[in-house]
């Protein structure tokens, strides 16, 4: 290990937009961020409800830590997250979608220690799913331990939701605004191709949250095939004809 650490300014970049109970799903989120040990943050909210209910969740937080909050006029996921992630000016982007949660408060050291001690671009954490919460205790439906497969642009996520992952912001790439259903995996596969597989991590330190209305419940199987064959031509046929 290195003797001398660095505490990288860590970017949570999180895209909000018009949900039912969206506002508490936010202020939840917001509240696990505060209870953070690892203080060197910030946090970025591009903002598409265009809701009153949603500015009187981040006023709550203003004077507890760092907080841009950008009107976004993007109504779709990977617009909106990318226009999250182009403002974050941190050493580390911390993608955190609105309905998910940091379930310990050690997840912001974890990760600043990860990236001082091991040779990474980027890393995956463990997760739990959840639907609610009972006596304010999350109640988990199933743990996921990341792991890379060959099939992920067809659709088999191993990793998990974006709210997993964290990178170096050397990476200034955005989500494909073509996507809905795969915006995840294809973002994880061009991570992948520039600097190899991430670190995995075993600690189960983000809560996925599953919820009606969450974009994948959204989209229908036509829908869905129609983005693998995206994927398809963008990575093989694509390339063969314009190289």
């Amino acid at each position: 290990m290195n003797s001398i650490t660095k505490d990288y300014l860590i970017s949570i970049a999180i895209p909000i937009h018009k949900t039912n109970n969206g506002e508490f799903f936010l202020r939840e989120l917001l509240n696990s961020i505060k209870k953070q040990d690892y203080k060197n943050f910030e946090v970025i909210i591009s903002d598409s409800s265009n809701e009153d209910i949603y500015k009187k969740v981040i006023n709550e937080f203003e004077d507890e830590f760092k907080i841009l909050h950008i009107p976004s006029k993007f109504k779709t996921l990977a617009r909106n997250a990318s226009n999250a992630l182009s403002e974050a000016s941190g050493d580390i982007v911390k993608p955190m979608f609105s309905d998910d949660i940091f379930l310990n408060k050690n997840c912001l050291n974890h990760i600043n220690d990860i990236f001082n001690y091991k040779k990474i671009s980027w890393m995956a954490m463990s997760s739990y799913d959840f639907r609610s919460k009972i006596n304010n205790k999350i109640v988990p439906l199933t743990g996921r331990v990341p792991m890379w497969n060959k099939k992920l642009l067809i659709g088999k996520n191993t990793i998990g939701a974006p709210s997993v992952i964290a990178y170096r912001s050397e990476f200034k790439e955005g989500f494909d605004i073509n996507l809905r259903y795969l915006i995840d995996c294809d973002f994880y596969f061009r991570l992948m191709s520039k600097y190899g597989e991430p670190y995995f991590s075993s600690k189960y330190y983000i809560g996925i949250r599953h919820h009606q209305e969450q974009e994948t419940e959204l989209i229908n199987n036509i829908d869905k095939l129609k983005e693998k064959i995206y994927l398809i031509y963008k990575y093989t046929i694509k390339k063969i004809f314009t190289a």
